[in-house]
C-alpha cells in the first residue's frame, strides 16, 4: 500500500509539472530544471561511473583465456610420460621373478628349451616355474611297485650318470619288483642297490640309463624361510606327466615322528601341494637346484608338507653307495602258488594261508633239504607266509648263504596233514 502511494504521489507531482497554476510555480520549476540541464551538463561523473567499463573490467573472457585449459594438458600431456616409463623396459627387469620376458621377446633360453631341456640358472637371474619344470624333464622318474598289498607308485630323482635313483625308503619298502617310467614313457626294469630305513632314504638303479639327467643339487644351507620352491612328482599316480606345484619354505628344521623308528629332523616345511605319490621326488629352489627330497605331509592341515633337506638325503645316500648294494635275493629252488583260506578250509587244513610247493629243482637248496611237492608252507623262521607274495619277499631280504628253517604242512597217506618242518642253506640263482 505504501507502494502505491508513493505510486500516486509521483502521478501527481507530475501532472502538476505538466500543468503549471502560477508564474511562481512555473518560475521556480522552470530555475529547477535549469539547474538540473546545468547539473547534466557538467556530467563528467555519470560518464566516469558509466557501468560499461565495469563490466569490461570484470568481463569474463579474459579470465578463461587467462586460464584455458587446454595449455594445461599440452604441459601434462601423457604420451611422454609412457615413453619415459616404457613398460617393456620394466618387464624386462622384472624377468627374473615373473618370466614375462619369455612372452615379450624370444630369447635363446625360449627356442634352445626344446633342443636341450637344461637351461642354464644363475645366481642373479631365477629361473620361472616353467623353466624348472623344463630343466627337470628327465631327472624325475616314476617309480612303480609291486607289493605283496598290491602295486603302488611313488616318484624318483635322477641321483647320478652311474644309474642311481634316490626315492624315499617307504616308497620300495616290500617291494616284489620295480620299474621306472622316464619321461619319454618308456618303462624300464630297476633293483634296490640299499635303503636307510631310519632316514626314509633308498637308493634304486637301473641298466637302461638312456634319457635320464643326473639333477643337480643345492645347499639346504642357505635356505629361508619364505624362499620360493617348485615341488615335482607322479601325484595320486595320475597317468602322464608328473605334478608340478610352487609354494615357499614355510618353516625349517621341522621334526617328524617315522612310524615306530627314529624321528625325522631337519626337515623342510612348505606350503608346495604334495600328495601321495609325490613321495621321492624333488624340492626345487629357483636356481633349479634339488634342495630337498618330499616325503610326507599332514593330513590334519592344508598344504602342509615336508621334505627332507637335501644335505642329509646326499650324505645318506653317499653312504649307501659306500656300503655297496645289497646281496642278491637267496634261492630255494622251488615254484609254487598261492593257497588262501578257502580252500584250504576245503582241504581240512587249520590254516589262513600259505605257499603250495608245486615244483622242486634237482640239486637245489630246496631239494637237499627235504622239500615235497604238495608241502604247503606256512612260515620260514619267524616270518608267517600266507601266499606267494610273502615267499618272494622273505627270499629277497635273505641273501645267498642264509640258513633257513621252514615249517610246512605235507599231506602224510593215512595220516593226513601233518606239521612237518625243514633246514635249508640259500644259494646263488644258477
Amino acid at each position: 500500500m505504501h507502494g502505491l502511494d508513493m505510486s500516486r504521489n509521483m502521478n501527481f507531482k507530475i501532472t502538476g509539472l505538466r500543468n503549471p497554476r502560477s508564474g511562481f510555480s512555473f518560475a521556480l520549476v522552470l530555475s529547477v530544471l535549469m539547474m538540473l540541464g546545468a547539473c547534466t551538463s557538467n556530467v563528467p561523473t555519470p560518464t566516469a561511473i558509466t557501468f560499461p567499463p565495469t563490466p569490461t573490467a570484470v568481463v569474463f573472457p579474459p579470465t578463461p583465456t587467462a586460464i584455458t585449459f587446454p595449455p594445461t594438458p599440452t604441459a601434462v600431456t601423457f604420451p611422454p610420460t609412457p615413453t619415459a616409463i616404457v613398460f617393456p623396459s620394466a618387464i624386462a627387469t622384472a624377468t627374473p621373478v615373473s618370466g614375462t620376458p619369455t612372452a615379450l621377446s624370444p630369447t635363446p633360453s625360449v627356442t634352445s628349451t626344446p633342443v636341450s631341456p637344461t637351461p642354464v640358472p644363475t645366481p642373479d637371474v631365477p629361473l620361472t616355474t616353467t623353466e624348472i619344470a623344463r630343466l627337470m624333464e628327465d631327472s624325475v622318474v616314476r617309480v612303480s611297485v609291486d607289493t605283496p598289498a598290491g602295486p603302488a607308485s611313488g616318484t624318483g630323482i635322477v641321483f647320478d650318470d652311474e644309474g642311481m635313483i634316490l626315492t624315499n625308503w617307504h616308497v620300495v619298502e616290500n617291494a616284489l619288483s620295480i620299474s621306472v617310467t622316464k619321461s619319454d614313457a618308456s618303462v624300464v626294469s630297476a633293483r634296490l642297490y640299499r635303503g636307510n630305513t631310519d632316514r626314509d632314504i633308498a637308493l634304486i638303479s637301473v641298466t637302461a640309463f638312456d634319457g635320464l639327467q643326473p639333477a643337480t643339487f643345492g645347499d639346504a644351507a642357505e635356505l629361508e624361510v619364505g624362499d620360493d620352491v617348485v615341488a615335482i612328482g607322479f601325484a595320486l599316480g595320475l597317468l602322464g606327466p608328473p605334478t608340478v606345484s610352487k609354494g615357499v619354505i614355510s618353516a625349517l628344521n621341522r621334526t617328524l615322528a617315522n612310524n615306530g623308528g627314529p624321528d625325522l629332523t631337519g626337515l623342510i616345511q612348505t606350503d608346495a601341494a604334495i600328495n601321495p605319490g609325490n613321495s621321492g621326488g624333488p624340492l626345487i629352489n629357483t636356481r633349479g637346484e634339488v634342495i630337498g627330497m618330499n616325503t610326507a605331509k599332514l593330513s590334519a592341515g592344508d598344504r602342509i608338507g615336508f621334505a627332507i633337506n637335501a644335505n642329509d638325503a646326499l650324505a645318506v645316500a653317499d653312504d649307501l653307495i659306500a656300503e655297496g648294494p645289497i646281496p642278491a635275493p637267496g634261492y630255494l629252488g622251488i615254484g609254487g602258488r598261492s593257497m588262501l583260506q578257502p580252500e584250504a578250509a576245503g582241504l581240512g587244513l587249520p590254516i589262513t594261508g600259505g605257499y603250495v610247493v608245486q615244483q622242486v629243482g634237482d640239486g637245489t637248496p630246496a631239494s637237499a633239504g627235504g622239500l615235497l611237492p604238495g608241502d604247503v608252507i606256512v612260515q620260514i623262521d619267524t616270518t608267517p607266509i600266507r601266499s606267494e607274495a610273502d615267499f618272494i619277499l622273505f627270499l629277497s631280504n635273505h641273501p645267498a648263504g642264509t640258513q633257513i628253517h621252514i615249517y610246512t604242512w605235507r599231506l602224510v597217506t593215512g595220516s593226513g596233514w601233518q606239521p612237518i618242518s625243514v633246514d635249508a642253506t640259500l644259494s646263488t640263482r644258477p
